[in-house]
């Protein structure tokens, strides 16, 4: 686990250093290819009340949460995991 990359993750880590082994780097230039990572929300009518109503941050958050809405940072997470790219590339490219 790179330095200062644990603070930034916390808990969620778990099971992405053994993800990294399966990497390939293309010269010196870092990993080949690109992907997206995406934050979307799936509206939904409890969610349109809240924005009509002018819900704070927290509450939108919250509410998507419950309907199965997925972070960024968990995203990222998942492609390490998947060994599609390492933390050191998500800090670098989410800073």
């Amino acid at each position: 686990m790179p330095a200062g990359v644990r603070h930034l993750f916390g808990d969620q880590v778990a099971g992405v250093a053994a993800a990294r082994r399966g990497l390939s780097r293309v010269s010196r230039h870092g990993l080949s290819g690109r992907i997206g990572i995406f934050e979307m929300v799936r509206m939904n009518d409890d969610l349109r009340e809240l924005v009509l109503t002018r819900a704070s941050e927290q509450t939108l958050l919250q509410a998507a949460r419950q309907n199965q809405m997925s972070t960024l940072r968990e995203q990222c997470l998942a492609r390490v995991r998947e060994g599609m790219t390492t933390l050191e590339e998500v800090v670098r490219v989410t800073q």
